[in-house]
This record gives structure tokens, sequence and C-alpha cells, in this order.
């Protein structure tokens, strides 16, 4: 609408501003999905693990550092680009169930990251054991988790964290200092 107003066409200052006004928060969350909650996230979490964790490698700050700004400007290019050429008929697109598909598709793709990442870095085991006598060899309890469900404690941490944040309202700082008291207490007593 610019360039054609630029052109000599008889375009309104007002649609515009009007049309710049109403898309801005649409379009913005598409690539806040996309970008801030989805790919740098992935990315951050593929340069920690080529960091490592014995002696430490310069290789994923390098990564990130390297990767983080070109990503971003292919993804701005593309999306300048498709903008331009598409003109009306991007928002004509975007606004019609493709964007509907789109959001779909970004929040599954971010469940699965979110998934992968609980996966990789909630670990919670016990240290319990019992014995039947005195003299018996103890049973240890987490081998016995482990071999029906494995990892299922740091599963039910998750989806019980999950749980009181969408359902019940708890706010995150809360659940971030009820997690550190509980395994402060549940670590001195000797249950964690």
């Amino acid at each position: 609408m610019e360039e054609q107003k630029a052109l000599g066409a008889d375009v309104d200052d007002d649609m515009i501003r009007t049309v710049k006004s109403s898309l801005m928060g649409p379009l913005a969350g598409i690539g806040d999905s996309l970008i801030q909650a989805t790919v740098l996230p992935l990315l951050t979490t593929i340069a920690i693990s080529l960091t490592g964790t014995g002696p430490y490698s310069p290789l994923g700050v390098i990564a990130f550092i390297i990767a983080t700004p070109i990503l971003l400007w292919v993804y701005a290019r593309f999306l300048f680009n498709k903008g331009y050429e598409l003109g009306k008929d991007a928002i004509t697109m975007l606004m019609g169930s493709a964007i509907e598909n789109i959001k779909v598709a970004v929040q599954l793709f971010g469940i699965v990251i979110i998934g992968a990442l609980s996966a990789s870095y909630v670990k919670l085991t016990t240290p319990l054991q019992f014995a039947a006598s005195a003299d018996a060899d103890p049973v240890v309890l987490q081998s016995i988790i482990d071999g029906v469900f494995p990892n299922v404690l740091s599963l039910l941490l998750v989806v019980g964290c999950w749980y009181l944040v969408a359902k019940k309202g708890v706010s995150v700082t809360k659940m971030i200092f009820g997690l550190m008291a509980a395994v402060l207490v549940l670590g001195l007593v000797g249950i964690l």
C-alpha cells in the first residue's frame, strides 16, 4: 500500500496506519513463537550439548554465536521478501485457515521441544532401600522403579508441575520456590 501510494495511487494514510496496527500483533505472535519460543531455545540446547560436561569446549558458544545471526537473517529476509511478493494476498492467506495450521504446527513443535528438554534434563531419583532382615542385601527402590518404568519419577515431576501451573493457577515463581523447599526437605530426610 505504501509503494502504491508512493507511485501516485489514491491510498488513504489512515488505512495504511490501520492495517499496520491491526497486523502487528498477529504477525509478531507468529515470529515470536517461531524464533524466541522455539528456535532460539533449540539452538541454545544444541550449543549447551556441544559445550560438554568434562573439559568444557568453546564449540557450543562459537556455534551459537555463528548460527543465531545467520538464522535470524535468513528468517527475516525470507519473510520480508514473501511479504513484499504476496502483498495483500499474504494478509488473506495468513488470516484464513492457514494461520490455524501454522499455529497448531508451532504449538506441536514447541511441545516436542519441551518434552525433549524435560526428558534430557530433569532427573529425579530416590536412594531409598529396604532389607528383609539385618543381614540381607538391601533392595534399592530406584532399581525396581527403573525396571518397571524408567524415569517415571522425572515424568511425574514434570507432569505435576505442569498440572499445578496450567490447571491450578500456581505461579511459576511459587513453583520454583516450592520445588526448592521440597528438594531441600526431602534431601535432608533421605528420600531424594
